[in-house]
């Protein structure tokens, strides 16, 4: 499986996850809340890992200034998305963070919206543009 498959795959998972999450928030005392979210935010973190040290990494040594332009193009428009996932997650991590329900569960349904507006742009535009230019260079 190619680097972008793995993420494609990785997509899935992640808005199962969130699905999974979501459906049974209502009823997770705060730790089970605070454990299960440890994992979601584990998951997106080497998610975006995987992004920018593989497939990044990959793109920025194609010899084309287009491919490069793409790479720069993707961090920079993914930075405010890193820094508010980054934000969330720093903001709840305990089970204390959690017991404002209210206000945890607009915070999560906002970045599950982010998260799932990103995910559509990286399938949609991202992804398939560098399966192009990794494919020029031999890279499956």
């Amino acid at each position: 499986m190619n680097i972008v498959e793995t993420l494609r795959q990785e997509h899935r998972k992640l808005k199962e996850a969130a699905v999974a999450f979501s459906s049974a928030l209502p009823s997770l005392s705060p730790a089970e809340a605070a454990r299960r979210l440890g994992e979601i935010k584990a998951a997106v973190l080497a998610h975006v890992g995987r992004e920018e040290g593989e497939l990044l990494s990959l793109l920025e040594k194609v010899p084309d200034p287009q491919a490069q332009n793409l790479a720069r193009m993707y961090r920079a428009t993914m930075k405010p998305v890193t820094v508010q996932v980054q934000s969330f997650f720093s903001r709840y991590s305990s089970e204390s963070s959690l017991q404002d329900r209210a206000s945890f569960q607009r915070d999560w349904n906002n970045l599950v919206d982010v998260l799932g507006k990103r995910i559509q742009v990286e399938e949609g535009q991202f992804f398939s543009a560098c399966e192009r230019y990794l494919a020029k260079v031999g890279v499956r």
